[in-house]
């Protein structure tokens, strides 16, 4: 039981350092697929992740949060294939793309003081456990064994980063309460991390919206002064959808910024098949440029009550996703039903289907298996309709992938 507990703290050591690679490599690849850098952009970024963060070109810094000759020894030690690289009282990790890589520098001290805190819930599970095995050692024998295989095979899970999969409690002795404790502890866990990185998120977020939202106020006036002025009906048209969208985009960027202080989603009555219908219509040009053929299904109403704004988000990533999946010559399907008193949306492709490994974590923020994914779309997806009283579920295989989500359906 001493080396499990020692095994299960040494592996929470190492999910709270993976928990700060992964954060960094998150950030990192968003903030060099979008090009925000300069020191206002750093300094916030170091107040999200908790690090120093410097812009590295040709191996030599180029913007920083440190000092010049700390940025200079972190930019020499900045390797994306070494991650925790010593420079200095620094840790560094790198995240490259193309000739620009970002090196966030971790405080060594601050790095061991989150993995002891991380450590500190086994030590009362520790206390725990010797005391049950004193107790009961003399009593069940090699009956223990199979309760301690239990806590081995969720301490591997722990290490691995999973912290949905419980422990079997069992009923009436001590190492049902230790399960009990091991599954508390587990939950606290996986709350937390969702907790950190939706407070992430949204920091992150509502900075890159921040920046956003005036050049896009101008692109929006310059199109309407383009419709206004505009002789020809099919260019009339075209720029009244593109100022229709520039407004769209605007009440997204207003909830980007809302994620770091989040507000309850409206209730009013809303039409997921209209909303499927609108989706489908935008989306459409971006399949036939890909050759996928896309086709929508909304025939009739599906109301329920919630919020439109949101619901059109969760068509939109759904249906994105549903493109990325699929290749040239295959189909994506979206349609929209009322079915059995809840309203649903399933949204398939024809793609090669959800390896097992990231099915696992699927709906989890930061976990992507595309390159260059930030890992937020279907987990933002799976939030958004819990908000609304919805649920989302998944199936999956060599054929294709369909979503489903479904919300009860307005009276």
């Amino acid at each position: 039981m001493a080396l499990l507990l020692w095994g299960a703290a040494t592996q929470a050591r190492r999910v709270a350092e993976e928990r700060s690679l992964g954060q960094a490599r998150a950030v990192g690849g968003l903030m060099l697929r979008g090009g925000f850098f300069g020191p206002e952009m750093l300094a916030r970024v170091k107040s999200v992740v908790g690090a120093d963060v410097v812009e590295v070109l040709a191996g030599r810094a180029r913007s920083s949060t440190l000092e010049a000759e700390e940025s200079e020894a972190v930019a020499r030690a900045a390797r994306a294939d070494a991650p925790f690289a010593p420079a200095g009282r620094y840790r560094v990790v790198a995240v490259t793309e193309g000739d620009t890589t970002l090196a966030f520098a971790f405080e060594a001290a601050s790095l061991e003081r989150a993995k002891s805190e991380a450590v500190k819930p086994l030590w009362w599970l520790a206390a725990g456990a010797a005391l049950g095995v004193v107790v009961l050692g003399l009593w069940l024998g090699a009956a223990l064994l199979r309760p301690v295989g239990a806590l081995v095979a969720g301490a591997r899970r722990v290490e691995k980063g999973d912290f949905a999969t419980d422990v079997p409690a069992g009923s009436g002795d001590e190492f049902a309460a230790l399960a009990s404790a091991f599954n508390a502890m587990q939950a606290a866990l996986r709350t937390q991390r969702e907790e950190e990185r939706w407070a992430a998120a949204g920091r992150v977020a509502a900075g890159v919206a921040h920046d956003l939202r005036n050049p896009l106020a101008g692109v929006l006036m310059m199109a309407q002064m383009l419709e206004r002025d505009e002789k020809d009906a099919k260019r009339r048209e075209i720029l009244a959808r593109i100022v229709t969208e520039v407004k769209r985009l605007e009440v997204s960027i207003g909830e980007l910024m809302a994620l770091a202080a989040p507000e309850p989603p409206r209730q009013e009555r809303v039409d997921l098949a209209a909303v499927t219908r609108e989706a489908v219509e935008l989306f459409g040009p971006r399949a036939a440029h890909r050759g996928v053929a896309m086709e929508g299904r909304a025939d009739g109403e599906a109301v329920f009550t919630g919020d439109a704004g949101r619901a059109r988000r969760i068509v939109d990533n759904l249906l994105a996703n549903a493109l990325d999946a699929t290749p040239a010559g295959g189909r994506v399907t979206a349609a929209a039903a009322l079915s059995g008193g809840r309203v649903e949306l399933r949204i398939s492709d024809t793609g090669p289907g959800i390896p097992d490994a990231v099915r696992e974590k699927l709906f989890e923020a930061f976990n992507s298996d595309k390159p260059g994914g930030t890992g937020l779309g279907l987990a933002s997806v799976k939030k958004l309709a819990g908000e609304m009283g919805g649920a989302i579920a998944v199936d999956t295989g060599t054929g294709g992938t369909t979503f489903t989500v479904s919300f009860p359906a307005a009276s």
